[in-house]
């Protein structure tokens, strides 16, 4: 009895240890209709805050950093009117935030500076880190953060590029690849009540 109690715990927690190793994607903002608008809420698994798609092609707004930035095609993303904008993890637990493209969408020499938290974006800051980018291509920032939830993105700085119709600090944002952890408690609490239950029957029945 105790082994069939010690093979089925250990049955349930490998379970929960194989859902909380999700294989890393890669968030293309390609799916999306890429004509400015809101990234919807839940896309990839995630919650989106002043972010927006665009297919530069489509939209009219080449030449520009949205144009000279597609690492796949059609679409990007971008900072809606410029603004401080969050991704977080719409379920329970942490990712890893791995890789990304990113570029100025008017401005040359533009500022972006990264955060990542624990708890949401009024939590535990984990990590921070500032880069410079341009419009004439996209530039891969290698983060590596684990154990976070929100992600916070804020542009500034930078000065116009000669010739494009556009103005302002929108960044532009393509391929973002993170490795999402979901929090596998409720297969943990099944297997603590399930070991409990049988422990507590072999207590009341020795013989058996």
């Amino acid at each position: 009895m105790k082994a069939a109690i010690v093979g089925f715990t250990g049955l349930v927690l490998l379970c929960a240890s194989t859902f909380a190793s999700a294989d890393p994607i890669t968030i293309t903002f390609d799916e999306l209709p890429g004509n400015i608008t809101p990234i919807p809420n839940g896309y990839q698994g995630f919650n989106w805050s002043s972010f927006g798609d665009l297919n530069p092609l489509v939209e009219n707004t080449c030449p520009s950093g949205y144009c000279n930035a597609i690492v796949s095609s059609p679409n990007v993303a971008y900072n809606a009117r410029g603004e401080v904008a969050f991704m977080s993890l719409a379920g329970e637990g942490t990712f890893t935030l791995n890789h990304g493209y990113f570029a100025g969408a008017w401005n040359d020499g533009l500022t972006i500076n990264v955060q990542g938290f624990a708890g949401g974006a009024t939590g535990t800051k984990l990590d921070d880190t500032t880069f410079v980018v341009d419009t004439s291509g996209p530039t891969l920032e290698t983060f590596n953060w684990s154990g976070i939830d929100t992600v916070r993105f804020f542009s500034f700085g930078g000065v116009p590029h000669p010739g494009y119709a556009g103005a302002g600090t929108h960044f532009v944002l393509d391929n973002l690849a993170v490795d999402t952890t979901p929090e596998p408690t409720s297969l943990m609490l099944l297997a603590t009540g399930v070991a409990a239950v049988a422990l507590r029957r072999r207590r009341q029945n020795p013989a058996r």
